[in-house]
């Protein structure tokens, strides 16, 4: 796809205003056709995945991450 291809889901988010918070939005078929708005599907374990890559990026950096 193009560079404006590639820029239109993110352009009708930001000002499509329809567009709902926390949508995401992509092409139609995975790499190509208008942009449109798909479910976000959330793994049952995400907060434990979450965790764990907290851990391990304050591992390999050696840099205490703090949220909030």
């Amino acid at each position: 796809m193009t560079p404006l291809e590639g820029a239109r889901p993110q352009l009708r988010a930001a000002t499509d205003p329809r567009a709902r918070g926390g949508g995401l939005y992509a092409p139609r078929f995975v790499s190509n056709g208008p942009p449109v708005r798909h479910p976000v599907l959330r793994r049952w374990d995400l907060q434990r995945r979450i965790d764990e890559l907290w851990a391990v990026s304050e591992r390999e950096t050696g840099v205490a991450l703090t949220v909030g």
